[in-house]
């Protein structure tokens, strides 16, 4: 592993909670879709159907996890012998009561599952399974800020943005935009209205943390 963290910022037990935090997601997801379902061999290339079966090998993951399956392949050999079983499944994993997400009672920071505010960086996962199962995802580290799709994950580090925007659409509401050195915006997962109490909020926490991190080197480019 590679940071410019120093010893006081990255004490030995940080770094190894980094290093387990990185390959619990390798090995309780990315090696199940490559091993188990096979999915580097996969025919599957036309439109969009490449990006809808990775989300429905996602989704199928996420359904054993909640009923507490740790081994995917016997899992689903156990649910192959029986048709019954997977519409089961389905209709199980499901909550009887949806949260709102409109909801704005929880305190700020908290709906997305962020990490506590005992460290600066912070995780934001979506409040629903199906943005889970997808992967949507956004993580800050201390070299650079992380956005994981269902098919690829950007890294993008702090020096090579330029600024935290806060944009509207009709699907998300507000959500943040980092605006990047080449000039190309990219929105972040699961910080947006439908996530996180306060999109305000979060966009200033991410630019406090960006201006700490930018490195005294960075200036701004010319429009």
């Amino acid at each position: 592993m590679v940071t410019s963290a120093n010893a006081a910022t990255a004490p030995p037990e940080v770094l190894a909670t980094w290093v387990q935090g990185h390959w619990e997601v390798e090995n309780r997801l990315h090696w199940v879709r490559d091993v188990t379902f096979d999915e580097d061999r996969s025919q599957v290339r036309t439109g969009n159907a490449l990006r809808v079966m990775a989300c429905l090998r996602n989704t199928a993951i996420t359904l054993l996890r909640i009923h507490g399956h740790e081994n995917i392949a016997a899992a689903l050999r156990h649910h192959a012998r029986d048709t019954t079983c997977p519409i089961n499944l389905l209709l199980t994993a499901w909550p009887t009561t949806l949260p709102d997400p409109w909801d704005r009672s929880r305190p700020a920071g908290l709906r997305s599952s962020a990490m506590t505010n005992q460290s600066p960086f912070r995780t934001y996962r979506g409040r629903s399974w199906i943005t889970r199962a997808c992967g949507f995802e956004t993580t800050t580290h201390h070299d650079y800020i992380e956005a994981r799709f269902t098919l690829e994950t950007r890294s993008v580090a702090w020096s090579d943005i330029q600024d935290f925007e806060i944009r509207r659409n009709m699907f998300s509401g507000e959500f943040v935009v980092v605006r990047l050195s080449s000039g190309r915006r990219l929105g972040l997962p699961n910080i947006d209205s439908r996530s996180v109490a306060s999109v305000k909020n979060e966009g200033q926490a991410l630019r406090e943390l960006w201006e700490q991190l930018r490195g005294p080197d960075w200036t701004p480019l010319q429009r």
